[in-house]
């Protein structure tokens, strides 16, 4: 169940993300984009995860 708290969390993490898109801060969109290593098997080319050949 998603509560008050879990829509203003999203809401907060939104809007930072916007401001540090709007103000090119790499290292502020870094801080809020959620971290995991790809599937096993799988290699990360530019953003998109490909099947490692």
């Amino acid at each position: 169940m998603i509560t008050e708290s879990d829509i203003a969390e999203i809401r907060s993490l939104f809007l930072r993300q916007a401001a540090a898109e709007n103000a090119h801060d790499i290292d502020a969109m870094g801080a809020v984009l959620a971290r995991a290593e790809p599937p096993e098997g799988w290699r990360i080319s530019a953003i998109i995860p490909v099947p490692a050949q």
